[in-house]
C-alpha cells in the first residue's frame, strides 16, 4: 500500500505536480488553501510527500498537523477561537498572557513579534465549513514575509470555488492537477504486474478501473487487487459493487463531498445505469478494437470464400426468393466490407442455388464458434449495452485468435 501511495504522490505527473506546487509556494512564504474532494487518494501519504520536498531545502522546518475534529476546542456554534488555540498550543506563557490589545498590534502581528511559529507549517486538517471560514479569518491577517515566520496550509474538502481566499494565500484545486490520464497510468502501472493476465486483459481492467472509479485510485487500486485475488472471475463491476457493500456505513462511503460521478454515490442513489454506462464505455475503448483485428483476420483468413459469396444470391426464408448480401440497403461486393454481423449472416445463411450449402462455409467448429462470440460481443456494446462478464473473459481469453481455417 505504501508503494502505492508515494507512486501516485511523487511519480504520476499530476498529483506529484500538486506537491511540487504546494512546496514551492510555501518555500515562497505565501500559504496554501488546498481544496480536497472527500475521496482524495492516501492523504496521509500527500502531506508526507509536501513535507519531504520542503525539507530537502529547509531541513529546520517543522510541520505539524492540527485535526479540527480532534485537536480544537470550539463553542456551542461550532467557532474555533483560532488565535488564542494557536498561542496554548505553540507559545510560552508569557508570550500567551502578555497580548494586549492596546498595544496597537494585531495578534497575528504580536505573534509573529514574538515568533510564536517561526518555521513552522500549520497544516490543518478534519474542517467543516465553520471551522474553514474560522482560519481563513485568522490567516487573512497573517502576512508573513518568509516561510520562517510561520505558514498556513488549510486542507478543506468542499467545494470552494466561489470561496475567496485568504490574502498571502495561494488556492489550489485537486481536480485542476489530476485526470483521468492520471488514474489511467497509475492503473496501467498497477496491473502490470497482473501475471495472469494478457495485454489487452490489463488495459480492459486498468481502463474500466479509471472509468469506474474516476480519480479515487485508492479505491480503483482495491479494485484491481480484488481481481489478483480472484482472477478466474475478472468482473470489475461486481467486484466493485462487492467493495461498495463491505464499506457501507464507513466515513468514505458516506463522506459528503464526493465527486458527481463517484461509484460510492451512484451505489448510494441507486444509479446503477451509470455504472453500467461507465463499463460500457471502457468496453467500446478497448474491446470494441480487437473485434475489429478479428474481423479483418477473419477475412483474411476466408477471402474467397467471402467474396464467392457475396456473388451468390441467398435464399430468404421468409419470402423464399433470391437476395444478395447488403450493409445499410447496399450491396457488398467487397470482403473487406463486411462486418461481423455480415459475416455472421452469410455463415447461417443457405444459398439459393443450392439450399444444402451456405453462403460462407467455416469448416472449422472452433472457428464458428469464434464468430458467434464476436458477433454476441459486438451486438452488445454496437447497442449500448455492457457485454456480460463471461463472454468479455471468453473473448479476451482467446485472444488473439488464430482461425483454424487459414490455409496460410
Amino acid at each position: 500500500m505504501s508503494e502505492r501511495s508515494r507512486l501516485w504522490w511523487e511519480e504520476i505527473t499530476g498529483p506529484s505536480q500538486l506537491v511540487r506546487t504546494m512546496a514551492q509556494e510555501l518555500r515562497m512564504g505565501r500559504s496554501v488553501f488546498l481544496s480536497a474532494p472527500d475521496d482524495l487518494p492516501w492523504r496521509s501519504q500527500m502531506r508526507s510527500s509536501v513535507e519531504c520536498v520542503l525539507r530537502e531545502s529547509d531541513p529546520d522546518l517543522l510541520v505539524d498537523y492540527i485535526d479540527c475534529q480532534t485537536d480544537c476546542p470550539y463553542d456551542a456554534k461550532g467557532n474555533i477561537d483560532v488565535s488564542s488555540f494557536l498561542l496554548d498550543r505553540y507559545a510560552y506563557p508569557e508570550i500567551k498572557n502578555g497580548y494586549r490589545r492596546s498595544s496597537g498590534l494585531s495578534i497575528q502581528q504580536y505573534m509573529m513579534k514574538h515568533g510564536v511559529l517561526r518555521n513552522r507549517v500549520v497544516w490543518v486538517k478534519g474542517m467543516s465549513p465553520q471551522h474553514v471560514q474560522n482560519w481563513l479569518s485568522f490567516c487573512k491577517d497573517h502576512r508573513p514575509r518568509a516561510a520562517s515566520d510561520g505558514l498556513f496550509v488549510i486542507e478543506c474538502h468542499e467545494d470552494s470555488s466561489q470561496r475567496r481566499a485568504a490574502a498571502g494565500m495561494k488556492l489550489l484545486f485537486y481536480k485542476d492537477f489530476v485526470s483521468y490520464y492520471d488514474a489511467l497510468l497509475f492503473n496501467n502501472m498497477l496491473a502490470a504486474p497482473l501475471q495472469r493476465f494478457s495485454l489487452e486483459w490489463k488495459q480492459y481492467l486498468s481502463t474500466t478501473a479509471a472509468l469506474l472509479c474516476g480519480c479515487d485510485v485508492e479505491l480503483a487500486g482495491a479494485l484491481l487487487e480484488d481481481i489478483r485475488l480472484n482472477p478466474d472471475t475478472p468482473a470489475p463491476l461486481p467486484a466493485l459493487l462487492q467493495i461498495a457493500e463491505e464499506q457501507r456505513g464507513g466515513k468514505r462511503y458516506c463522506a459528503d463531498f464526493l465527486d458527481a460521478e463517484h461509484p460510492f454515490l451512484l451505489v448510494r442513489d441507486g444509479n446503477f445505469d451509470k455504472l453500467s454506462e461507465l463499463l460500457w464505455k471502457g468496453q467500446l475503448q478497448t474491446i470494441f478494437p480487437l473485434l475489429e483485428y478479428e474481423r479483418i483476420g477473419l477475412i483474411r483468413c476466408y477471402e474467397d470464400d467471402i467474396r464467392a459469396g457475396l456473388q451468390e444470391p441467398y435464399l430468404d426464408p421468409k419470402k423464399q426468393e433470391p437476395r444478395y448480401i447488403t450493409q445499410l440497403d447496399e450491396r457488398v461486393l467487397d470482403p473487406k466490407d463486411a462486418e461481423i454481423g455480415t459475416l455472421y449472416r452469410m455463415n447461417h445463411l443457405r444459398m439459393f442455388q443450392d439450399p444444402s450449402l451456405y453462403l460462407l462455409f467455416l469448416p472449422e467448429s472452433g472457428d464458428r464458434e469464434r464468430l458467434d462470440l464476436l458477433h454476441r460481443v459486438r451486438n452488445a456494446i454496437a447497442h449500448l449495452d455492457p457485454c456480460p462478464p463471461e463472454e468479455i473473459a471468453a473473448f479476451l481469453d482467446g485472444y488473439p485468435y488464430h482461425w483454424q481455417g487459414c490455409r496460410f
